[in-house]
């Protein structure tokens, strides 16, 4: 391995213990939760400025979508269809996981309303 991948890493371990919350994910209905933290992303802002703006348009529909960022160092496969607590009342259906990306697995999700997520069990 390469310092510099090595140094990259070790940023992206620090950003994640940085800004993940605590989750459970429930890999299928009945199953027992596994603690877990991630990333929440649901509020994006303009990106992809000066590439045209065609390119612009499209990375903007794309990035609209809400996001889980899980590190493979807590767990290394994400199932379509899982279910993550985050709170009380948000929680979130993983609709697309992305393949890992060296320190993290991406998961394309669906915020449940309060009433489907209401009777979820949340980290302590």
């Amino acid at each position: 391995m390469s310092r510099a991948r090595d140094q990259r890493r070790a940023a992206r371990r620090a950003l994640h213990n940085d800004r993940a919350v605590p989750a459970l994910y429930i890999a299928t209905t009945g199953a027992t939760p596994i603690p877990v933290t991630v990333r929440v992303w649901t509020q994006f802002g303009m990106i992809g400025r000066g590439i045209g703006r065609l390119v612009e348009a499209n990375a903007e529909r794309e990035e609209a979508k809400p996001k889980l960022i899980f590190s493979t160092d807590e767990i290394t496969f994400i199932r379509n269809g899982a279910i993550v607590s985050v709170e009380a009342g948000e929680a979130y259906r993983v609709e697309l996981a992305h393949p890992a990306d060296d320190t993290s697995i991406t998961a394309d999700v669906t915020r449940l309303s309060a009433s489907e997520a209401a009777s979820l069990p949340i980290p302590d």
